[in-house]
């Protein structure tokens, strides 16, 4: 599941001496299955689907029909769980009693970015999931009349492009909204993300734990700040829904290595509610995804996102668990500039899920007007980006369109302005001090512009009703507020569609371009 990546770069202290220290960032992470050079596995993990009332039941099962298994991941409501075998041990639907209902065994299958597809069997990711017990710190939630005092404000399109400042000044700003990035790898938080974390309930499911540093490119510090980098604070950016609570769930690890199982425990934990042990999302944000062959299930084959058909059975239980839990799931279309429709024996996971609200990317055109930007420069436009006058109807040149895409964000380009391309891309959190900005394309980043959208319209559902306080904000609260049904509609109703003809360009845009007043009613 490997998609296509797209330029970007961490900044350096002072703009002006930017340098691309990581010239190719994956702005929409996706799966290879892992190459055969991987080390072969003491154990084997399998996902199983099934629709037994009782975890302990599955459980005993599978210790009866395959020796030395056991389940190590279980959620009876999600109907998914997982479980590890000595290597070498053939575990299928066909061995359990059809009292447990038992549908689709899948075996697992890890990953790599850009590892070449096989489906060996490896052991590379760990199956126990590390907690961070620190608090969450208090962070700014007021309105915000005028320009906030974010060092990188200026330089921010995006925000602007959607009208997001209609909401911040009315005190709309996403506000005890919990939004769950499932991604990797984060690491070290940077200023404008320390504060923004529920740690209580962030968890790595990966090799490695949440706060580890590997030197590889920290995607979901830069997913997280689109959403809620904190603001007013003086550095850094501005979150689109700066005021919204953050939980991490790492699925990547070690040199951007994750397994289908990860994955999924990642959906489902992300999804589960708070007083079930789960992180009791609200929006759960997911930049990642891949074109899967539909007809593909032999064992040499077996890498689409991890063994065909079926293991899209086993994603499509976690993503209807999410919604059965009144959690709206966002997901980048992907980079790879292709009709995903087209793909007549491909099925675009998870952005054709019906669970799934499928979001394309846009960029600004003529924000840097001509002669503004010194040859060679590639930032800072002199006297400022033209925020009024650009174009902001552009489909991204990477983006993947088609009618699975159901509306479109910001998400950046790098091909429309020549010398001044820098300032078409979307700024991002990124680690390594105050100073430290990202410059990201991709739908990546426009995935979570529609996740902080749905954090706004959460927040102002609940003051509408005046509830805020006593139900939204309410600690203990164990369900979402609004039904992800009513989010989606608000926000496809709310998009604006870019000039042409109607038809043509919803297969281009979806919905629209997302337009948070309109979808607000401000």
């Amino acid at each position: 599941m490997l998609a296509t990546s797209r330029h970007a770069a961490w900044g350096p202290a002072a703009a002006t001496r930017l340098r691309l220290i990581v010239p190719l960032l994956a702005a929409f992470l996706g799966f290879a299955a892992a190459n055969r050079s991987l080390k072969q596995a003491s154990t084997v993990t399998y996902i199983i689907s099934f629709i037994s009332p009782s975890c302990n039941a599955l459980s005993g099962a599978v210790a009866k029909v395959a020796t030395g298994c056991r389940i190590d991941f279980c959620v009876a409501e999600a109907n998914v769980a997982t479980a590890q075998c000595p290597a070498g041990t053939a575990l299928s639907a066909s061995k359990f009693h059809a009292s447990l209902g038992v549908d689709v065994v899948a075996q697992d299958v890890v990953r790599r970015l850009g590892a070449s597809p096989t489906g060996v069997t490896t052991d590379a990711t760990s199956n126990a999931a590390t907690t961070i017990t620190a608090a969450t710190s208090s962070f700014y939630t007021g309105p915000i009349i005028g320009d906030p005092n974010d060092k990188w404000w200026p330089y921010q399109w995006a925000p602007r492009s959607i009208d997001a400042t209609a909401a911040w000044a009315k005190g709309i700003n996403g506000r005890c909204a919990r939004v769950v990035m499932v991604d990797g790898a984060f690491g070290t938080l940077p200023p404008d993300l320390q504060n923004k974390f529920d740690m209580s309930v962030t968890r790595s499911f990966a090799d490695i734990s949440f706060d580890t540093d590997t030197g590889v490119v920290t995607h979901g510090i830069a997913t997280s700040g689109v959403v809620g980098a904190e603001a007013n604070n003086g550095v850094g950016i501005v979150g689109i829904a700066y005021g919204a609570t953050l939980i991490g769930v790492q699925v990547f690890g070690t040199e951007l290595q994750a397994a289908d199982s990860v994955v999924v425990k990642g959906i489902v934990y992300a999804a589960q509610r708070k007083d079930k042990g789960g992180a009791g999302a609200d929006i759960i944000n997911l930049s990642l995804g891949e074109i899967v062959d539909r007809a593909n299930r032999t064992a040499t084959r077996s890498e689409m996102y991890g063994n065909g058909s079926s293991i899209m059975h086993i994603f499509n239980r976690a993503f209807a668990f999410a919604n059965k839990n009144g959690v709206l799931v966002v997901a980048g279309a992907g980079n790879d500039a292709i009709n995903i429709n087209a793909q007549k024996s491909g099925y675009s996971d998870p952005c054709q899920n019906a669970n799934v609200i499928c979001v394309a990317a846009n960029a600004p055109v003529g924000i840097c007007p001509a002669g503004r930007c010194a040859a060679g420069h590639r930032w800072n436009c002199t006297g400022g980006l033209d925020f009024a006058n650009a174009n902001y109807s552009r489909l991204a040149s990477y983006s993947n369109y088609g009618t699975a895409v159901e509306v479109t964000a910001p998400g950046g380009d790098t091909v429309f302005e020549g010398d001044c391309w820098l300032d078409d891309t979307v700024l991002v959190s990124a680690p390594g001090g105050v100073e430290k900005i990202g410059f990201g394309t991709g739908t990546s980043f426009s995935a979570p512009h529609v996740s902080a959208l749905a954090a706004l319209y959460l927040q102002k559902a609940a003051m509408d009703k005046g509830a805020l306080e006593s139900e939204l904000c309410n600690p203990g609260r164990t369900k979402t507020y609004v039904s992800p049904g009513q989010i989606k509609t608000a926000i496809l109703r709310g998009a604006v569609l870019p000039p042409g003809n109607a038809g043509d360009v919803r297969k281009l845009f979806g919905a629209g371009i997302i337009n948070v007043a309109r979808t607000l009613g401000l």
